[in-house]
C-alpha cells in the first residue's frame, strides 16, 4: 500500500491496480483476484462459510438477550459480550436455543421494581435481595 500525491486524484481500479481514499490520503496498491463469487463456491472457503453462519447464529443470541435488558441500563458493550459469549456456546456444540436459554437464565435476572412509596417519600423495593454479582461480571470493560 503506497501513498500518492499527484494531480489527478482517482479512486477505482485500472487493470490490477487499485485507487481509494481514506483519511484525507489517497492509496494506491495491487487488485484483489478474490472475488465473493468464489469465496461462496469454493471449497478452500468452506470454514469461513461455517464461521460466517455460527456468527450470525451467535449474533442473533447476543441480540435477543441484550433486548431483554431494561433501556436505561443497556450498553453496547454488552451486546458485543454477550455475542462472543454464544459464539463461545455455539462452538461448544449447543444450539441457537440452548445458548439463548443459557445466556438468558444467566443474564436477564428479573429487575427489581418499586411497589409503593414509604412515609418519608422514598420507593419501597418489591424484591429486597440483591442482583447477583454474575450480573455485573462485564461491568469494567465500559
Amino acid at each position: 500500500m503506497e501513498n500518492f500525491d499527484g494531480i489527478i486524484n482517482y479512486v477505482g481500479q485500472i487493470g490490477t491496480v487499485c485507487c481509494y481514499h481514506m483519511r484525507g490520503q489517497y492509496f494506491i496498491r495491487t487488485a484483489s483476484n478474490l472475488t465473493g463469487k468464489r469465496v461462496k463456491k469454493d471449497r478452500c472457503f468452506q470454514q469461513t462459510r461455517i464461521n460466517a453462519e455460527r456468527l450470525g447464529k451467535a449474533s442473533r443470541v447476543g441480540s435477543s438477550v441484550y433486548k431483554n435488558l431494561p433501556k436505561s441500563f443497556r450498553r453496547f458493550w454488552m451486546y458485543r459480550a454477550f455475542t462472543g459469549e454464544a459464539m463461545q456456546l455455539l462452538k461448544a456444540g449447543k444450539t441457537e436455543g440452548e445458548a439463548n436459554a443459557i445466556l438468558t437464565a444467566i443474564y436477564n435476572v428479573p429487575i427489581r421494581v418499586p411497589s409503593e412509596l414509604t412515609k418519608s417519600g422514598r420507593l419501597k423495593m418489591a424484591d429486597p435481595s440483591p442482583i447477583p454479582d454474575v450480573f455485573f461480571q462485564y461491568r469494567d470493560r465500559a
